[in-house]
């Protein structure tokens, strides 16, 4: 009986490890596509037009960064995750690499949360101030002095889990799942993180209804143009904030209740948590190429160009 017992267990590992292989490679691979095109809408954001001012090409610049820091922290873990499988880790290098993953996350998912909100609040500032030259090219230097207090800020959301003991159990048992922690002390190291996810995402769609009060009872409601401009921002933002809303509290949530309960699968959840970050990132370079021209005509020149190049080298 003891021997059938061992042999199912030995199963069970075997096909839990399958599995979290499986799925770490297929995110790896959506990684290795998906940060080349971050990388290519960064270069068309710098190179655009000067129909995108420079002041919301900051923004929008930063917030991708913000993604191709996820995604660097992501292929660590995963690669990191693949060869640990395959044998066994000493627990210096299991702890550097998630720390290390903690970090990148943690400041990317806070970055694109802040930087969504940081966008919101300069359009209301820009229908505000309408007559006032807020995204002039002399202001530019402003918004890249408010960009870097938005990166401290994320950083500084860190600080936290590097404290907090648990989280260094977490990571010692990376990425076996076996793990023996303090809920209580968990919830404390994670609250930070959750309310600078949490109340940006709030924030968002209030905001986004006070600019739309404004409009309507100001002058600025005549201007249909800018009207139009206004209302395509609030679906990028809105749609924004939905995906991170998703990433940066549901996300954590399914977590920590893995955690709470703690459940004989955690591989499951920890697989769970790691694919909704990893795809949350997705649509931001998608809708900056859908809701920016400037952005999208550059896209098209290079490819343009790129298949122009084929087609004489073929000749």
């Amino acid at each position: 009986m003891y021997n059938i017992t061992v042999n199912e267990s030995n199963e069970d590992n075997f096909a839990a490890k399958v599995g979290t292989a499986a799925a770490d490679g297929v995110l790896l691979l959506i990684i290795i596509i998906g940060t080349p095109l971050n990388l290519l809408v960064l270069a068309a954001l710098l190179t655009a037009s000067d129909e995108l001012v420079k002041s919301i090409r900051v923004i929008l610049f930063n917030s991708l960064a913000a993604c191709v820091i996820g995604d660097l922290g992501s292929s660590i873990y995963h690669i990191s995750t693949l060869i640990f499988l395959s044998g066994s880790p000493s627990p210096i290098h299991s702890d550097l690499v998630c720390f290390s993953v903690t970090f990148l996350d943690i400041t990317s998912s806070s970055g694109r949360v802040l930087f969504a909100v940081y966008y919101a609040l300069t359009v209301f500032i820009v229908v505000r101030w309408w007559n006032q030259p807020v995204l002039a090219p002399r202001n530019t230097k402003y918004f890249i002095i408010a960009a870097v207090f938005v990166w401290l800020l994320a950083i500084i959301v860190y600080i936290p889990v590097l404290v907090y003991e648990e989280v260094s159990k977490i990571c010692a048992s990376f990425p076996r799942g076996s793990l023996d922690v303090d809920f209580r002390l968990t919830i404390y190291a994670t609250l930070p993180y959750f309310f600078v996810s949490a109340i940006p995402i709030g924030i968002t769609p209030v905001i986004l209804i006070i600019i739309s009060c404004y409009i309507k009872h100001n002058s600025i409601g005549e201007h249909v143009d800018s009207k139009k401009a206004l209302v395509k921002f609030g679906f990028f933002l809105l749609i924004i904030q939905g995906v991170n809303g998703i990433a940066q509290i549901v996300s954590p949530l399914l977590l920590v209740i893995g955690i709470s309960l703690k459940s004989t699968s955690m591989t499951t959840t920890v697989a769970v948590t790691t694919a909704v970050s990893d795809l949350s990132r997705i649509p931001t370079n998608l809708l900056i190429i859908i809701f920016f021209k400037p952005v999208l005509d550059k896209l098209k020149k290079w490819i343009c160009c790129y298949f122009s190049l084929i087609g004489l080298s073929m000749r």
